[in-house]
């Protein structure tokens, strides 16, 4: 029984340092604003990412954000392993 409860105590107490490396879609908005125009800050049409291979959590990210001059009225900017 000790066992478990030790196990069990170090695994929640290890599990927000796990999780520190991974962004959240709103830290990768705040990220990307660093790279887009002053204009479409905070302006995200959307988030979506690919597929890994090996995990369930994706590793590459797309924040999609809207912008009135380019072409498509879109600029995108992509995030792998928690850097742009």
């Amino acid at each position: 029984m000790k066992r478990i409860f030790l196990t069990a105590a170090l695994a929640m107490a290890m599990g927000p340092l796990a999780m520190a490396a991974d962004l959240t879609a709103f830290q990768l908005i705040k990220e990307g604003n660093h790279y887009v125009t002053d204009q479409s800050k905070d302006k995200v049409v959307q988030i979506r990412s690919e597929k890994s291979a090996g995990s369930l959590t994706p590793n590459i990210w797309y924040v999609v954000y809207y912008d009135p001059d380019a072409a498509l009225k879109a600029v995108e900017v992509k995030f792998g392993a928690g850097q742009k």
